[in-house]
């Protein structure tokens, strides 16, 4: 009964998780094609990223906590699923930390 608990709850954090990066990667490319033209302001635009980096971060922490409870059930598909959703999101998170630490420095 342990064991299919457990399961339950890597499944249901690798969803949230997978979510919540893909997400969060999907909704800046968005945003940046709709400002780039012209469908919404460009503020609109750099809200949306300031937005998707919260969640993109927050979705490193799901997955990691998922990654940690996928890896004691051993299903390899949850495993799969939580390292790409930190592979997309901590790429993306690193992608734009990078732009504001650039744009502070100017």
């Amino acid at each position: 009964m342990e064991a299919l608990r457990k399961k339950h709850w890597a499944g249901r954090l690798t969803a949230l998780a997978a979510l919540l990066c893909f997400g969060a990667v999907a909704a800046a490319l968005i945003a940046a094609i709709g400002a780039g033209r012209g469908a919404w302001h460009f503020r609109i635009g750099f809200k949306v990223l300031e937005y998707a980096l919260y969640v993109g971060v927050a979705g490193i922490v799901v997955a990691l906590v998922a990654l940690f409870f996928a890896w004691r059930v051993r299903p390899a598909r949850l495993l799969l699923v939580n390292l790409l959703a930190l592979v997309a999101a901590g790429a993306f998170v690193a992608f734009v930390g990078n732009q504001v630490r650039i744009a502070r420095s100017v």
